[in-house]
């Protein structure tokens, strides 16, 4: 547990001088429509996943409460 904590104070105590070499932060227009497209896919496919997921869990249930 010490190690972890020396090493994170060390971590943080270093991330200053990390910031001033990462430059300007980069904006929505360097990005474009790209990114947006990404995310939306992304983000559309998680909550399908979830959705699916939560019906399949529903079936399972189901199906266990019968046997019993």
């Amino acid at each position: 547990m010490i190690r972890w904590l020396s090493a994170v104070s060390l971590l943080l105590a270093g991330l200053p001088a990390f910031a001033e070499i990462a430059g300007e932060a980069p904006t929505s227009e360097q990005f474009g429509t790209l990114g947006f497209v990404l995310f939306g896919i992304l983000f559309v496919a998680m909550c399908v996943g979830f959705v699916w997921l939560v019906i399949w869990n529903d079936k399972r249930q189901k199906a266990k409460e019968g046997k019993e």
